[in-house]
């Protein structure tokens, strides 16, 4: 016995110090862009939608229902639409809905890299692959490398401006067909029967001077009464995002576009949340045992084993302790068989001796006057007299007669002045 319980103690131990070291293990950045609204990490958007709730003016909050609900719940107030993503993939009735929302006068931001295939026809634009563009570092001893993104003049209400993005925030750029990039971003034409854009912001050419290679990373197309809105930066729509000041100044002065109205951040269109929870640093011990298949059961066994130990060797195996009652106060029982043991020996001057004991230790322990001492009733009755409150005239005949019980020259009382001296020594004592 003593054997297996040391083995299992050992067992304890061991799953106690693996479970310790999975539980306070430091938590490391995780570098993985989820947007959403619970998660605090780099590129998540708790922190970031904290901010846009005090900072705009028409109220900011976030949901997760898809266009289609908000479209019809959006028919008697016009809210305006933000979506954070990787990416937008939308339906063929979801499309026509933010197309609905767009015409009534409703303002829709896609904040994502990159929209489906049939959206991009439906406007005019097509996706490119873009390698980052190192101009700001050529030649600096800038770390990270960093890009530039350029404000258009006047857009907005805002000057012209250049940001310094660092290239971990930037990825893939949009630029659109037959497009000729003038000096300043004026709206154009491009196809007929395509949307009038208009670019708030492009990536830093390659080349300085060289408007070919632009690349617009923040466009609009107005609809209806409405804008739609397509910026490729989502990274800086990011916890990390806005906490530098050139990122910061950059998402405002887009999401300054939306102000008029109440905004509305949908995660439906984001990633799993509760996906990237499932698979997040995933680097504990018992991360890769429940990894692996043989480990996974054999850990599972081992569980089980000692769950079916604890139960079968839990059991007592001596006989049972017998319960003792406690025993019983006996007391005031013991004093009424003595009291009436003393009454029907009709021996009265042995019960006043007794009560006169206990009020002789009661006066002295209360006031220290000792009633047995040498001292004339007189004197005793006076001192008494002070200490209790009561008048010395009623004392000395009560002390005077206890004088002459216990002398046992004087007549013996009877029962009815036993009752009457007893009663007098009580009134004495709820006096101390």
């Amino acid at each position: 016995m003593k054997n297996s319980t040391a083995y299992v103690l050992f067992i304890v131990l061991l799953l106690g110090i693996a479970l310790w070291s999975q539980v306070s293990r430091p938590r490391r950045f995780v570098w993985m862009p989820t947007y959403s609204h619970y998660d605090t990490q780099p590129f998540g958007c708790a922190v970031f939608d904290s901010v846009l709730s005090f900072s705009l003016p028409q109220g900011y909050e976030v949901i997760n229902k898809p266009l289609f609900v908000l479209g019809r719940e959006d028919t008697a107030r016009v809210r305006n639409i933000l979506v954070v993503s990787n990416g937008v993939e939308l339906g063929m009735n979801e499309r026509d809905t933010l197309f609905r929302m767009l015409e009534r006068g409703a303002k829709v931001m896609l904040v994502a890299t990159w929209i489906d295939s049939d959206l991009e026809d439906t406007l005019g634009v097509h996706f490119a692959m873009q390698e980052f563009s190192d101009v700001v570092s050529e030649g600096t001893e800038l770390l990270p490398p960093c890009d530039t993104l350029c404000w258009a003049g006047g857009a907005g209400g805002y000057p012209e401006r250049r940001f310094t993005v660092r290239s971990d925030f930037m990825d893939d750029g949009v630029y659109m067909m037959d497009v000729c990039m003038p000096d300043g971003w004026e709206e154009y034409w491009t196809k007929p029967g395509h949307f009038t854009r208009r670019v708030w912001a492009w990536q830093h050419a390659w080349m300085p001077g060289d408007t070919s290679r632009v690349r617009p990373v923040a466009v609009s197309f107005p609809v209806g009464k409405g804008e739609l809105f397509w910026v490729q930066t989502p990274r800086l729509f990011t916890n990390y995002g806005i906490l530098d000041d050139d990122h910061r100044a950059y998402v405002f002065r887009l999401l300054n576009l939306l102000k008029d109205a109440p905004v509305v951040r949908t995660e439906v269109y984001g990633d799993s949340y509760e996906e990237f929870i499932a698979t997040y640093d995933s680097h504990g011990p018992f991360d890769y045992v429940l990894s692996q298949p043989p480990l996974r059961w054999a850990f599972y066994v081992v569980l089980v084993t000692l769950a079916f130990f604890f139960c079968f060797t839990a059991r007592r195996r001596q006989r049972p302790v017998p319960l003792l009652p406690s025993p019983a106060n006996k007391s005031l029982e013991f004093v009424k068989l003595i009291g009436t043991l003393y009454f029907q020996r009709e021996t009265p001057t042995e019960l006043v001796r007794k009560k006169w004991l206990y009020f002789a230790d009661e006066v002295q322990r209360h006031t220290g006057i000792d009633l047995r001492d040498q001292a004339t009733a007189q004197e005793r009755a006076s001192r008494l007299s002070e200490k209790t409150g009561m008048a010395q005239e009623d004392l000395l005949p009560l002390l005077t007669r206890l004088d002459e019980v216990l002398g046992e020259s004087a007549r013996r009382p009877d029962n009815e002045e036993m009752k009457r001296l007893v009663d007098r020594m009580n009134d004495v004592l709820r006096r101390l």
